[in-house]
Formats: C-alpha cells, structure tokens, sequence
C-alpha cells in the first residue's frame, strides 16, 4: 500500500491521460460513423448500430477520467504541508486585531467580539509545560523554576480551601 500511495499522482495522471486520449479516438470514430453514415445515405438506425461499440468504452473512459483526477487531487492535497489548525494561536493573532477595532468603531464594541475570539485560560498543565520549556530554553533558572511551579501549585489549593471555607461559612 505504501508504493500505491507514493506513486499515487503518477499512475493517476497516466490514467488520466489514457482515459482522454481513449476518449478522443472514440470521439473521433463517432464522428467518421456519423460522417460516413450521412454521405452514403444510411438510415438513423444503421448510425447507432455503428456507434454502438463506442458507446460503452467512452462511458468508461470518462469515468476513468473522473476517478483518476480524483486521485491526482487527492495526491496533489495529502503532499501540501499545511500548518495544522491550532486554536490557540489562531485566538492569540486574531484577538488583538478584534480588540483594535473595537477601539476604533463604536458599533463593532457594542457586539464584543474579543470576548468570543480571546483565547482559552491555559489549563494548570500547560502552565507548567510551559515553565518547563523556559527552563529546558535557559530563561530561567531552576529556583525561579521551582518558585513558580509552587505558586502554580499553591494558588489551587488556596482557592480550594477559600471555596471550602466559603461552603462551611454558610452552612452555619
């Protein structure tokens, strides 16, 4: 499979190229059956008796046309690198533009469309990917490393245990 999918826009265009040339010569030979059937005389019948050979291999070809731009496309569409789509990149270039423009236009800040374009919180594991990287690059050293990863740490468990107290605080 993996020599069919590497020379996969190769045999579609040669299939391609076959299918029309194979179409062009039966196009052609309609026209000589045609052309012949109306200088000798012929009837209608006599025509579709003759172009009836031809009928099935074009349907054919054409169809082989149709399958192998198909493959071509897809080759063509599965080699192009595209960057793949991530969210957070897209929000963190767009958001800044929206937020722009809204200074700029009043009716555009009435909608708020910042709101909906900024991007996500980055979630407590992505924090700590993210120290980790400055740590792996050099930006910072492995105390200011272990400081932030510690107030990461810490600041969940405080809101958690102001959340609890909050809960217990009513109860009573």
């Amino acid at each position: 499979m993996g020599w069919f999918r590497d020379h996969l826009f190769v045999i579609s265009l040669s299939a391609f190229l076959l299918s029309v040339l194979v179409s062009v010569l039966m196009v052609g030979f309609g026209g000589v059956v045609v052309l012949s059937a109306l200088f000798s005389g012929s009837l209608t019948v006599d025509v579709l008796l003759g172009l009836w050979p031809s009928i099935p291999v074009l349907a054919v070809a054409f169809t082989v046309a149709a399958l192998s731009s198909l493959g071509m496309g897809w080759s063509a569409l599965s080699r192009i690198s595209l960057p793949s789509l991530d969210t957070r990149a897209v929000s963190e270039r767009i958001h800044p533009l929206v937020q722009t423009l809204e200074r700029k236009n009043g009716t555009l800040a009435s909608l708020s469309l910042s709101e909906y374009v900024a991007p996500p919180e980055p979630s407590d594991e992505e924090k700590v990917e993210r120290l980790k990287q400055q740590y792996v690059e050099g930006t910072i050293d492995e105390r200011e490393f272990e400081r932030r990863v510690e107030r990461l740490t810490s600041v969940d468990t405080a809101s958690v245990d102001t959340d609890r107290n909050r809960i217990v605080e009513r109860g009573r």
